[in-house]
C-alpha cells in the first residue's frame, strides 16, 4: 500500500465484505497484521479496532489473542488509556476462553486496580465480577466468593439492582459448588425477590437452581415445582431446555411416566430446533430409559436404535459411545448378555478410535498453546526492549543536562574572574590616588567627599573578592526550573 488512502481504504472495504465473506474479510485482515508495523501510525488504531471487532462478530480466541495483545503493546506505547482498557478487557475474555486462567487473572488485577484508582465504580463491579468467575472456572470457589459478596454489598449501598442480581446469581452457582445448600438456597429467594421488577428474566435462573438443588437433595415434588416456575419467566433456550430434561427426571424419579415422555419430548424438540446436538442425544437416552421403567421395552429400544443411529450419522464419537453404552445396559438388564457383549466390542473398538482422535486433538491444542506462548513471548521481547531504549534516552537526557549545566559553570567561572580582573586594575588607580588625595591638606568638606568615595572603593573590592573566590558560591534551587546565586557573607 502506497500511501495513507490506500489503507482507509481496506479498511472500509472489507468491512463492508465481511456481511457476506467473513471469512475472507478475516483473512485479508490478517495478511496486513503480520505486517502491523508498516501501517501508517495514525492508522494502527484503526487498523486494530476494526479487526477485533469483525473477530468478535465470530469469535476467534487465538486470533483475538494475538490481535489484543499487540493492541495493548501499541496502546502502552502511545499512552492511550482508552485503547489500553479496550485491549485488557479482550485479551483478558480471549485468555478466559481459551482456559489460560492466570493470565486473566493477572489482567483482571491490574484493570480492578485501575478502576478503583479511577473511582469508575461499574467497571469495577464488572471487572470484580470476572474475577470471580475466573477463581470460579479454578474451583477457587472462597476467593470467587469474597469478590461476588464485595460486589453486593457495594451495589446495595448505591442501590445498583443489576449488580446486586448479577452476584447473587453467581453467589448460588459457588455455594452449590461448595455444597453449602443453605446459602445458595437464601442467595436464590433473595435474587427472586430483587429481579421481580426490572430484571424478570433472571426469575428463570433462579428458580431452575432451586430446582437442580431439591432435585440433588431427592426433594422431586418441590424440585418439580421450582423448575415449573422457572418456565413462566424463561427467555434463554439452553434454560428452557434444561428445565424440561429436569422436568422429565423428576417426573420420572416418581414414577409418572406419561408427564416425564411429554417433558423428555419438548426437550428434544428445543434441541433440535437449536441445533443443540448433545442435549439431543441426552434427550432420546431420557426417552428410552422412561420408556423402559415403563415397562415398554420394545419403544425403549427403538428409540435406542433411533439415537445411535443419529449419533453416527452425526460422526459425532462421543454422543455414539454415549448411546452404545445406554442400549448395553438396557440389553444387560433384560438378559440378552450375548448381543450385550457383542455391543461391548463395538464399544472397545470405538473407544480405542476415540482415544487416538482424542490424542491427535491433544497434540493440535498443545501445538496451538506453545503458539500462543511463542506470540505471547514475542510481544514481551518487543516491550521489553521499548523499556530498555526509553531508559536509555533518559539517561542520555540527564547526562546532557549535567554537560550543559557544566559548560554553563565553567563559562560563568572565565567571566567571573575577567570582570574581576578588569574592574581591578582601575580602581586600583582610584584607591590609590585617593589614598594620596587624603594625606594632603584639605578641608571638612573634601575630607567628606573622600570618605565616601573610599567606602565607594571599598564595597567594589568586597564584589571583585567574590568573583575571585567563584568556587565559593552556592547554587540552591528556587523552584524546579530556576537556579539563583547566593554569595557568602
Amino acid at each position: 500500500m502506497s500511501n495513507d488512502i490506500d489503507y482507509f481504504t481496506f479498511i472500509e472495504k472489507n468491512e463492508i465484505l465481511h456481511k457476506n465473506h467473513p471469512d475472507a474479510s478475516i483473512k485479508n485482515f490478517n495478511e496486513k497484521f503480520n505486517e502491523i508495523y508498516k501501517v501508517p501510525p495514525k492508522y494502527q488504531k484503526k487498523f486494530l479496532k476494526s479487526f477485533t471487532k469483525l473477530i468478535m462478530k465470530n469469535p476467534d480466541w487465538i486470533l483475538l489473542m494475538k490481535v489484543s495483545n499487540i493492541a495493548k503493546f501499541m496502546a502502552t506505547e502511545k499512552d492511550d488509556e482508552e485503547w489500553l482498557l479496550q485491549a485488557n478487557s479482550l485479551l483478558s475474555l480471549s485468555y478466559l476462553k481459551l482456559k489460560m486462567y492466570d493470565k486473566a487473572l493477572d489482567i483482571l488485577n491490574q484493570e480492578v486496580e485501575f478502576a478503583v484508582n479511577q473511582r469508575q465504580l461499574e467497571k469495577n463491579l464488572q471487572l470484580m465480577i470476572n474475577r470471580g468467575l475466573v477463581f470460579q472456572k479454578t474451583a477457587k470457589y472462597q476467593k470467587a466468593l469474597k469478590d461476588f459478596s464485595s460486589v453486593l454489598k457495594i451495589s446495595e449501598s448505591v442501590n445498583n439492582k443489576f449488580f446486586s442480581v448479577q452476584a447473587l446469581l453467581h453467589m448460588q452457582e459457588t455455594y452449590y459448588n461448595l455444597k453449602e445448600f443453605g446459602e445458595m438456597k437464601r442467595s436464590c429467594l433473595k435474587g427472586i425477590n430483587l429481579s421481580k421488577e426490572e430484571f424478570p428474566e433472571y426469575i428463570a435462573v433462579f428458580n431452575y437452581s432451586l430446582g437442580k438443588l431439591y432435585y440433588d437433595k431427592k426433594e422431586y415434588s418441590k424440585a418439580i415445582f421450582y423448575f415449573s416456575e422457572s418456565l413462566n419467566s424463561v427467555t434463554d433456550t439452553k434454560y428452557l431446555y434444561m428445565a424440561k430434561s429436569y422436568l422429565g427426571k423428576a417426573n420420572m424419579k416418581q414414577a409418572h411416566y406419561e408427564e416425564a415422555e411429554k417433558f423428555y419430548r419438548e426437550a428434544k424438540e428445543i434441541a433440535d430446533a437449536n441445533n443443540f446436538i448433545s442435549f439431543s442425544t441426552e434427550a432420546m437416552i431420557d426417552l428410552s430409559q422412561n420408556f423402559f421403567l415403563a415397562r415398554n421395552v420394545k419403544k425403549s429400544f427403538e428409540i435406542a436404535e433411533k439415537a445411535i443411529t443419529e449419533a453416527k450419522n452425526r460422526k459425532n464419537p462421543e454422543l455414539y459411545l454415549d448411546t452404545l453404552k445406554h442400549k448395553y445396559k438396557l440389553l444387560e438388564k433384560i438378559g440378552e448378555f450375548e448381543t450385550a457383549c457383542k455391543v461391548m466390542d463395538i464399544i472397545f473398538k470405538k473407544r480405542d478410535d476415540a482415544c487416538s482422535e482424542y490424542l491427535n486433538d491433544k497434540l493440535s491444542e498443545t501445538k496451538s498453546k506453545f503458539e500462543l506462548e511463542m506470540e505471547q513471548m514475542k510481544v514481551t521481547l518487543l516491550q521489553n526492549k521499548n523499556n530498555q531504549l526509553k531508559d536509555k534516552n533518559t539517561s542520555l537526557l540527564g547526562a546532557q543536562k549535567k554537560i550543559k549545566a557544566m559548560e554553563r559553570h565553567n563559562s560563568i567561572e572565565a567571566m567571573a574572574v575577567t570582570i574581576s580582573h578588569e574592574i581591578n586594575q582601575p580602581l586600583s588607580v582610584i584607591i590609590g590616588n585617593l589614598d594620596l588625595l587624603m594625606r594632603l591638606k584639605s578641608d571638612e568638606e573634601q575630607m567628606e567627599i573622600y570618605k565616601a568615595i573610599k567606602d565607594a572603593t571599598d564595597s567594589i573590592s568586597e564584589i571583585i573578592d567574590k568573583f575571585r573566590n567563584y568556587s565559593s558560591f552556592e547554587i540552591k534551587k528556587y523552584n524546579k526550573k530556576v537556579n539563583f546565586f547566593v554569595f557568602d557573607e
